[in-house]
């Protein structure tokens, strides 16, 4: 217990260990945790000479495509670099067993997002950014349910699953009510594309839906005639 000072086989054992209540998802912080004490330890409180003698002497046991100039060029960079400059992330994922073996299966536009994000300073919109209110309006039996799930699988947020005032709709909408990127993004996400609307072009059905939208949804979905997911769909 408490602090304790590691030497190689003792670092290796804290970061191999898979025995972790978080699987590994805990695995990859305490190695995310290691490698910021490494670049305390061994890098930042240094000088260039001493880091060159121990890129030297670990060298011949890597497996890497930087030669030892490279590896030099890189020490000099992290050499006395603030350590709340060091910023580490692990990629979303979800887990998965193959041939009962798990895995972590990343979450492709989460993922490219976060990239964006770290190393572009860009903030990328993803599904979890974006909450849906969605409603029947084809009569299709369990069609708005069928229709949540297909966006919660796709990590989309449903705030609403009900019935439209009609079921008389001849088309698919979907009515911004905050962010139209937020639309775009959920329009390419449907399997059949949608017809993208603001309220005031929706109505008079937008007011006759919207006491049943929650505060905080950003889009109305109606699924309208011929909308399809999961094998089920409308005809008219």
């Amino acid at each position: 217990a408490g602090t304790q000072r590691m030497d190689g086989k003792t670092a290796l054992d804290y970061v191999r260990f898979r025995n972790d209540p978080a699987g590994d998802i805990g695995r990859i912080a305490r190695q995310q945790k290691l490698i910021k004490a490494i670049l305390a330890e061994r890098v930042q409180n240094k000088d260039l000479s001493t880091l060159k003698k121990l890129i030297q002497t670990v060298y011949p046991y890597l497996r890497t495509d930087l030669s030892l100039l490279d590896l030099y060029d890189l020490a000099k960079l992290l050499h006395g670099i603030d350590e709340s400059r060091i910023a580490m992330a692990t990629v979303p994922a979800t887990p998965v067993t193959i041939d009962e073996i798990s895995y972590l299966e990343p979450k492709v536009v989460e993922m490219e997002a976060l990239v964006a994000r770290m190393i572009k300073g860009i903030d990328v919109l993803t599904p979890a950014d974006v909450k849906v209110a969605v409603f029947n309006g084809n009569g299709v039996r369990l069609m708005a349910t069928t229709t949540a799930d297909y966006l919660k699988a796709r990590d989309f947020s449903v705030t609403k699953i009900g019935n439209a005032e009609s079921f008389g709709y001849d088309r698919t909408y979907v009515v911004v009510l905050t962010d139209e990127k937020k639309a775009e993004l959920l329009n390419s996400a449907l399997p059949q594309e949608a017809e993208i609307v603001t309220p005031s072009e929706f109505e008079p059905h937008y007011s006759a839906l919207k006491d049943l939208v929650p505060d905080g949804t950003d889009l109305i979905l109606v699924a309208g005639k011929g909308f399809t997911v999961g094998g089920t769909a409308s005809n008219g």
